[in-house]
């Protein structure tokens, strides 16, 4: 497993993606050659796995163990109100494969596999979208030829898993979201023009796209021109992008924190954590002045309409760095799920905690209602943030682990599921426990008061397997529960 890096509280980084999307690169359309099958549609691929108990788990949750690789981890999970769960994972078939393959899959409500998407080469399942007629948006990254690169493609699939359009998206940008602002520790160091563009990425994770249904449209968020964000028709026609913060020197340095929602009016709101430098950039870039709460970040929230008009932004959190992992709107309150480095210890090479962070704040007013630190064993760390029609929030992540100030997970920890009040006061968890490293990287959950949950169990730590390959493996894993 990877360590989680201490220094600035940064889990993962966020990458540089010199430039992403959209200008129409072809009309909308069925692809032309071949049938929906070779263009990669959905595919019945059923097996024979169902739910099953595991000794050491709580009662009320089933799992499966989903593929066979070396090692592998989850990127999307989503249920649909008939209860089937849509996944898309990485594989990794080797110590040295360090690209891994990217799969969705379809799984009935009994857990047995019922599709697949249809590999293409040099194509790989990067996000998807499910709308209220059936109908898919797919977000694929495209390998272009002879380079490492890829390219932005997206399709849309019937609810029978056929191909109905495709799409090349590029994003020349306005002459405006071409410079680069430099950054140091606090303010902006020099602004660098720049013309524009090609858009590609060098890694998957560069990517940090997120979406959402509107109806049969589509929003998403991608690092592109710095990170804008844009409103797709059905056809895949592109209806309005807009830029929300400037390209900088630190987008290969900072977490992948992006997330995506809407308020009751429908309004887009995107969030994630900012650092004084950025949030200088952001000044200088829109001329709008932002009212910092302390310590080194706090989580930016911009409101933007359905049209595309910028309404409000407002940061939230204190003295501590939060990192955002995911938010949601219940009556009138934004809901915020971060973790934070915490300093506890005087222990040499073991004084600070992760730990899980919940902010309730007024929409409207931008008021923080609450900033609790849940503490629930040891080291907690989330993944996954959900908010739940009577308003209740779900944290999916890992517990009770141990990791030094060398960035070393030195001790395993169990899958976590937490659950707090609509107070955001009393919680309730189940762990998954061993026999080694257990997380739970993604949640859904259902409107039948059923949750899925997904992610790795029986896997590695930092120094886990240093000799013998065999003890790196990790099972991913896909599971259903019922809340005692």
């Amino acid at each position: 497993m990877m360590a989680l890096t201490r220094r600035n509280q940064v889990v993962v980084t966020r990458g540089f993606l010199g430039a992403l999307f959209l200008l129409l690169a072809c009309q909308a359309s069925a692809p032309e050659g071949g049938t929906q099958e070779e263009t990669g549609g959905l595919v019945p691929a059923t097996d024979t796995v169902r739910w099953t108990a595991h000794e050491a788990w709580p009662t009320q949750t089933q799992y499966r163990q989903v593929g066979e690789a070396f090692r592998g981890t989850v990127h999307q999970l989503e249920v649909d109100d008939e209860g089937r769960s849509w996944l898309i994972r990485q594989d990794f078939d080797s110590p040295e494969d360090l690209t891994g393959q990217w799969t969705l899959e379809v799984y009935a409500p009994d857990g047995q596999r019922v599709f697949t998407l249809a590999r293409e080469e040099g194509v790989e399942p990067y996000r998807f979208v499910r709308h209220p007629s059936g109908e898919l948006t797919l977000f694929e990254l495209q390998r272009l030829p002879e380079t490492t690169d890829f390219r932005l493609r997206l399709r849309r699939l019937s609810p029978e898993g056929q191909v109905l359009a495709e799409r090349g998206f590029e994003d020349p940008g306005r002459p405006e979201e071409w410079p680069l602002y430099l950054l140091d520790a606090t303010r902006v160091t020099q602004v660098l023009e720049r013309p524009s563009r090609e858009v590609r990425w060098g890694r998957e994770h560069f990517v940090h796209l997120r979406a959402l249904a509107l109806g049969e449209e589509v929003a998403f968020i991608v690092w592109s021109h710095g990170l804008k964000l844009y409103r797709l028709a059905p056809g895949l026609d592109l209806a309005w992008d807009l830029q929300l913060m400037p390209d900088h020197s630190w987008m290969d340095v900072l977490a992948n924190q992006e997330q995506l929602t809407l308020d009751a009016e429908g309004n887009l709101l995107v969030g994630w954590g900012m650092f004084r430098s950025e949030a200088a950039a952001w000044q200088q870039r829109f001329g709008r002045e932002l009212a910092w709460r302390g310590g080194e970040a706090d989580i930016l929230v911009q409101r933007i309409s359905p049209d595309g008009r910028f309404l409000s932004a407002q940061l939230h959190g204190n003295e501590q760095t939060e990192q955002l992992v995911g938010m949601g709107v219940h009556q009138g309150e934004l809901l915020i799920g971060a973790v934070s480095r915490v300093l506890k210890h005087d222990r040499p090479n073991d004084t600070t905690e992760w730990d899980l962070v919940l902010m309730r704040a007024r929409l409207e007013a931008g008021t923080l209602l609450q900033h609790r630190v849940i503490d629930v064993a040891r080291e907690d760390l989330a993944y996954d943030f959900q908010v739940d029609a009577q308003g209740r929030v779900w944290f999916a992540g890992v517990s009770d682990f141990l990791q030094v100030d060398t960035n070393s997970l030195v001790e395993f920890g169990q899958g976590l599921l937490l659950r707090t009040d609509v107070q955001g006061e009393r919680t309730e968890s189940l762990l998954l426990k061993g026999p080694r490293h257990v997380t739970v990287r993604r949640l859904a959950l259902h409107p039948d008061g059923t949750l899925r949950f997904a992610g790795t169990f029986d896997g590695p730590i930092t120094h886990t397997g240093d000799e013998d390959p065999s003890l790196g493996f990790s099972h991913v894993m896909l599971g259903v529960g019922t809340w005692p």
